[in-house]
């Protein structure tokens, strides 16, 4: 089958294809098809054994009641809404237990090894490679993508987002406009840690395009020095209100644990309560006046030619989305409460548009507006589309399907400023270097290690890193010639978005565990394309003539070797310090470890004068690589399969334990042989009730007691207590 285009064109479509070629293996593809395998095999092995944790419990038990048919509404409490009603259909397919709660994250990990595929003609296909086994090995990627939590979702969107991205800068096509809005929404349906993803994405085309503007030649050229000054000013502005937002941070805050409070928009109205001084908001308005004015000169030098810098269409297709849904900061900042949705009955008009709900409204009104003409003088047609895909999705997905009009509300306007009330609580106490300290070290310090091997060899190489537009031709003092846009450096784009990642959730008050994912993944991107081009530079074709698979097996047994000597020599218990047992022993180990490492080096001295010392070095630098890639294994593999049910990790914060599962167990059989079914009274307090809720959900005749446990309360034939009440419940019983 062919199309025939209005000029006559043939062209073949898919039908045309052989199915052969669909389906003729390379060696990359069977990598491919490995990784893929492994990936789904890590995910879903025992994917149910672990005991649904607390936040997993909140997830599954609002999901079931969906699927239930009980409804759902959303709350910015639990973030977005996606994983409800993708956790629901899985309920609809599947039935309702813990593996398939834990369907869709799992899928989510699968796919994101398989995105990797897609990135070869920027991190090489090599690199490509290197990635996809290193989110396959990830401690943090394994255990969140058996986790029944955003970041599954949230690593997908953010890998499609930067994919969008280059692919546009290179074809200008608009279907990755289109497919960008429809990823956004999902983004934001999902959770808020999406806006740092895209706030950072926007920097750095914000930066690139700066960057083109100083590059090419104006048509105006006496604009140029004072759009040159206002960008100035507007770095010293950011970096002032960056530098007095992170000393704040600092300063502020016990470090303890802060419960939620009842109203958690009112703990943080106005500027003292967010944690914003006037000094940043000071700043900040004059980033923001030097930016209109760097806009307007712009505008006023390019005219309609600014068109053709293709970073503007993703910035307006990026911002003109997110607008309406930045209400909360300036209702915050007019000492207003963005989350009191509340309109009392027979209230005025007057009073409505003087009261918090009124103000908030016409502020996402006003920005809804703004963001409307904007976008019709952008592009009508695209920018018509995009708004249709991205509402289309947003409004449907918040609602549940048109069955909880507030949800347009909690969506847009509450979900943002839950959660900044949220980092003001500063849940968990963490300190500003848990992940730079802690949990990266810890866990994913192969793709920190790799990431700096990228800084030093793009620093020492000097080479050209991926791009993803041919250099610029500069723009000539006709009028009527082209503006074209300079190479979009791709691998600085990921070291930008891996540096502001790890700044912008340490500078956040609310730290845990799983958000290292969000830091991880670029570092991931980096590593692949630096030991994928390292590995693609090696002369493999030297090293097998030159027997170099022998300095492979010898370089890490000396390097053990050496380590036990110096660990025997240097340790408590030294060598030649007597004939005890104990001491001859020590010796032993020092003589039989230095011989070794004796012998090692020797042979790779004269291996090495063969092979030459820059394949030596290779070989060296790689076999690191290699042993803590299978440190990492390692790692992932005690996290997710054998501590998994045990608190023992640092990757998990709100864990369940082994008792959960056993305990249900026990109730179920003694149920089983006493009800012959699940109508036995169960009575359960407030500190076991997430995530016993959950698995008490086919118990009929189930008691909540709370925090008040009674005698008639605790009249069941079972009672599950908490340590909280634990003393009140055996005492009344």
């Amino acid at each position: 089958m062919t199309t025939t285009t209005l000029d006559g064109d043939s062209r073949l479509t898919a039908f045309d294809r052989p199915v052969a070629t669909i389906f003729a293996l390379t060696w990359e593809k069977v990598l491919y098809v490995a990784l893929l395998g492994a990936a789904v095999v890590t995910r879903f092995y025992q994917l149910g054994q672990r005991a649904m944790s607390h936040d997993e419990s909140l997830h599954t038990e609002f999901a079931w009641y969906l699927w239930q048919g009980r409804g759902f509404q959303h709350s910015p409490l639990m973030h977005g809404v996606l994983r409800f009603e993708v956790t629901a259909f899985g309920y609809w397919l599947f039935g309702d237990n813990d593996f398939v709660a834990r369907i869709a994250p799992a899928l989510m990990g699968v796919a994101a090894v398989g995105l990797m595929y897609f990135y070869r003609r920027w991190l090489g296909r090599t690199g490509a490679l290197v990635a996809a086994l290193m989110l396959v090995i990830s401690p943090f990627m394994l255990y969140y993508t058996r986790y029944l939590r955003d970041e599954p979702f949230v690593i997908v969107w953010g890998l499609l987002v930067a994919l969008c991205v280059i692919r546009y800068l290179e074809t200008r096509a608009s279907r990755y406009l289109y497919w960008l809005a429809a990823i956004t929404a999902l983004f934001y349906t999902t959770m808020e840690a999406s806006y740092i993803y895209i706030a950072i994405s926007m920097l750095f085309l914000g930066l690139h395009l700066v960057r083109e503007l100083f590059a090419v030649r104006w048509p105006r050229p006496k604009l140029r020095t004072p759009f040159q000054i206002a960008c100035v000013v507007m770095v010293a502005a950011l970096v002032v209100a960056a530098g007095f937002l992170v000393l704040g941070r600092a300063g502020g805050g016990t470090g303890a644990e802060t419960a939620v409070p009842a109203n958690p928009g009112a703990a943080t109205i106005g500027l003292a309560g967010a944690g914003v001084g006037p000094v940043v908001v000071v700043s900040v308005l004059m980033a923001g006046l030097a930016l209109l004015t760097a806009i307007v000169l712009v505008l006023a030098a390019f005219g309609q030619r600014i068109r053709r810098f293709a970073v503007i269409d993703l910035l307006m297709v990026f911002g003109l989305f997110v607008l309406p849904q930045l209400t909360a900061f300036p209702v915050r900042l007019l000492n207003r409460d963005p989350l009191n949705f509340t309109v009392p009955a027979g209230q005025s008009l007057g009073g409505f548009l003087s009261s918090d709900p009124g103000i908030t409204a016409m502020i996402c009104v006003l920005l809804l507006a703004v963001s409307a003409a904007v976008g019709l003088l952008w592009d009508r047609r695209r920018f018509l589309i995009c708004a249709a895909i991205f509402y289309g999705i947003f409004i449907t997905l918040f609602t549940t399907f048109f069955t909880n009009g507030a949800g347009i509300a909690t969506g847009m306007i509450g979900s943002l400023a839950y959660w900044l009330a949220q980092h003001a609580v500063q849940r968990g106490g963490q300190p500003w270097y848990y992940y730079l300290v802690i949990n990266i070290p810890v866990y994913e310090y192969l793709p920190a290690i790799g990431a700096l091997f990228a800084l030093g060899l793009a620093l020492w190489t000097r080479a050209s890193i991926g791009t993803a537009v041919a250099p610029a031709e500069r723009l000539p003092e006709d009028e009527d010639a082209d503006v074209e846009s300079i190479e979009f450096p791709v691998i600085a784009y990921f070291g930008f978005w891996a540096v502001l990642a790890l700044i912008a959730f340490s500078i956040a008050g609310e730290k845990m565990p799983w958000l290292t994912t969000h830091i991880t993944l670029p570092l991931i991107l980096l590593s692949g394309w630096s030991i994928g081009r390292f590995i693609d530079a090696t002369r493999w074709e030297v090293m097998r003539e030159r027997r170099a698979w022998l300095v492979a097996i010898l370089l890490p047994v000396t390097v053990v070797a050496l380590a036990a000597a110096l660990g025997s020599l240097l340790g408590a218990n030294p060598p030649f310090q007597g004939s005890e047992l104990n001491k001859i022993q020590a010796t032993g180990v020092f003589i039989s470890s230095t011989l070794v490492a004796g012998i090692g080096l020797i042979a790779l001295y004269g291996l090495g004068l063969q092979l030459g010392l820059d394949h030596v070095v290779r070989l060296a630098v790689l076999s690191g690589f290699s042993l803590l890639a299978l440190l990492t294994a390692r790692t992932a593999f005690i996290a997710a399969y054998v501590n998994y049910d045990f608190a023992n990790e640092f990757l998990v914060y709100a864990h369940a334990s082994q008792g959960v599962t056993t305990v249900m167990d026990q109730i179920e059989d003694l149920s089983l042989r006493v009800n012959d079914g699940m109508g036995m009274k169960v009575a359960y307090d407030s500190d076991v009730a997430w995530p016993m809720t959950w698995y008490f959900r086919n118990f009929t005749n189930q008691s909540y007691y709370g925090d008040q446990p009674t005698r008639e309360s605790l009249d069941a034939p079972v009672v599950v207590a908490g340590p909280k009440h634990w003393s009140k419940v055996e005492s009344l019983l």
